[in-house]
């Protein structure tokens, strides 16, 4: 709501991604719409600690989680430069590590933590980077092709993962998620080889 109706009025050539009278109405209501959207959490919290649906600790968890979030995210619309590729990967640190960080806690280790932070936010970072207002041309051209890149990033980690496994005793189950993602991404791939498949209809 705020990237697509506020910093919109910060930025020189913004992308335009709602229609206008859902812009002006968001810039006119935004203060109203952001107290209805607390008040809900509010109640949710309230209602998950009266039916101890999570422990004082889950709900302690994502609060912390909430505020780092919007911490990062104000800075992200704040600043206007390549810090912004920085504020990008703590807002995918905080919201891919809170589900985890919730209902797995430090039972399981680093490894769930480990799985999270390859497979999710360093590569959406890295995609991120790439956007032309960072004008990271060099690297844009090293990388290629994202679908390309992503084959690439997994497969590598995929090797990886089985040298952990192998010769460090880290659980299969990394093996297991980072091959998920490598055969998705080759399929992705695959497919827009052979023309079955277009980002131009999604």
């Amino acid at each position: 709501m705020e990237n697509d109706a506020l910093t919109i009025r910060h930025e020189t050539n913004p992308n335009i991604r709602i229609p206008q009278k859902d812009i002006l109405y968001i810039q006119h209501n935004f203060y109203k719409i952001s107290g209805i959207r607390y008040g809900i959490l509010v109640i949710v919290v309230w209602l998950i600690f009266l039916f101890n649906l999570l422990t004082h600790l889950q709900i302690y968890i994502f609060l912390v989680a909430v505020g780092l979030g919007r911490t990062a995210f104000y800075f992200h619309n704040l600043i206007r430069s390549r810090l912004n590729i920085l504020t990008y990967f703590v807002l995918c640190v905080v919201k891919y590590f809170v589900i985890p960080a919730i209902f797995l806690g430090r039972n399981y280790g680093f490894e769930p933590y480990l799985i999270v932070l390859l497979s999710f936010p360093i590569i959406r970072t890295i995609e991120h980077s790439v956007k032309g207002k960072y004008k990271l041309e060099t690297f844009k051209k090293r990388l290629g092709s994202l679908d390309g890149f992503r084959v690439k990033y997994y497969g590598v980690l995929l090797i990886l993962s089985l040298v952990l496994v192998l010769n460090y005793g880290f659980s299969q189950l990394l093996i297991y998620s980072i091959g998920y993602f490598f055969i998705y991404r080759v399929v992705i791939f695959v497919l827009l080889k052979l023309g079955k498949y277009s980002r131009d209809s999604v």
